[in-house]
């Protein structure tokens, strides 16, 4: 504990727990997304970090422009703004950002050497966020080290604040609680709302919620006890086009933002509908991509996360059908703004399912 604090807390008398081992500062969405990641894209932005190193008005309308273009799917709620809206940035928007969009679109903008230290924090963050690469978590360890020292060297040591340094703290918290995910704060800042309509007043906040509480639970509620069963195939409620739920959290449907899924053999497939089973199960029916290359050669080659770029007319028109067990995971094309060319990157909400 030395080195730690300077005095004593009744917190150190709790019994089975580490001050400092067992306090979690790997949330993603305060450590990453809105300290870190939105620390980058407003010194970037603004010219913040580095007077060398700042975004034009021409440089912002491309970023503009590619994200006004992006088509998330349906499991993502939130559409990201143009980049001048940045500052008002929800987490969930930073989150879609970071996942998605910006290793396409940062690619567009100078210089290379800002946009390759940001692609070792985004090849890190990926390798920590799910325990399918749970064998080169230390090597994602290694990786955060080398980020925060190359922000050290293009911006100087006062870019330095604590939420870069706490990037290093990662590694050893994934390893010993799991993968960042998991670690996520998103599913309790989501009950913020509710728990803000539990007030009545400007005072006795923790009062408050124990008496609306207490008043709930005179109120009996009946549960739903249907239980949903995947995979399932459900009509849309605004047309007569059927979607292939194959988990709650991975929809396939027959667009291009929906259409498109990995089979645990790594080939990519356009959904174009379902078969029914003789087993009352479902089948997948689809078109093959002939070829698919790697998006960035370094830190490592992009396909070892399961990030790809071809052109969709490479499409072998013959359909095949896939089983929902053979599905590794739903993939999102993102636009290169070349003619047909797509990055296929792994949907991050699947992180904690998929299977190799």
């Amino acid at each position: 504990m030395k080195g730690h604090h300077k005095g004593t807390t009744p917190l150190l008398e709790i019994p089975y727990i580490d001050i400092v081992r067992d306090i979690i500062v790997s949330d993603p969405l305060h450590l990453l997304f809105l300290g870190v990641f939105r620390r980058l894209l407003r010194g970037w932005k603004e010219g913040k970090l580095s007077r060398i190193i700042k975004w034009y008005d021409e440089e912002c309308g491309i970023i503009s422009s590619f994200l006004k273009s992006i088509k998330l799917p349906r499991e993502i709620h939130r559409q990201i703004r143009p980049i001048e809206y940045q500052p008002h940035y929800k987490g969930s928007e930073l989150s879609s950002f970071f996942y998605y969009a910006s290793i396409v679109v940062l690619k567009k903008v100078p210089p290379a050497n800002a946009y390759n230290n940001f692609l070792i924090l985004f090849c890190a963050i990926t390798l920590l966020s799910s325990s399918v690469y749970k064998n080169n978590w230390k090597v994602a360890g290694t990786m955060l080290t080398n980020f925060v020292g190359g922000v050290r060297e293009l911006y100087g040591v006062k870019a330095l604040v604590s939420n870069f340094h706490n990037l290093l703290h990662i590694y050893e918290e994934v390893n010993h609680f799991g993968p960042l995910i998991t670690l996520s704060s998103f599913p309790f800042e989501c009950r913020l709302e509710y728990l803000k309509y539990l007030l009545r007043g400007g005072s006795k906040h923790i009062e408050q919620f124990v008496n609306r509480i207490l008043e709930l639970q005179d109120f009996v509620f009946y549960k739903n006890e249907n239980v949903e069963l995947y995979p399932a195939l459900k009509k849309r409620k605004t047309s007569c086009d059927k979607d292939l739920h194959v988990r709650s959290d991975f929809v396939l449907q027959n667009d291009d933002h929906n259409g498109w899924f990995l089979t645990k053999d790594n080939k990519i497939v356009r959904f174009r509908g379902a078969v029914a089973n003789d087993e009352d199960s479902y089948s997948a029916t689809g078109e093959v991509l002939k070829i698919k290359h790697d998006f960035f050669e370094r830190p490592f080659k992009s396909s070892h996360i399961n990030i790809y770029v071809r052109n969709t007319n490479d499409l072998e028109f013959e359909n095949i059908v896939y089983s929902c067990y053979r599905m590794k995971c739903k993939l999102i094309a993102l636009g290169t703004g070349k003619k047909g060319e797509f990055v296929f990157n792994m949907h991050y909400t699947c992180y904690t399912r998929i299977t190799m």
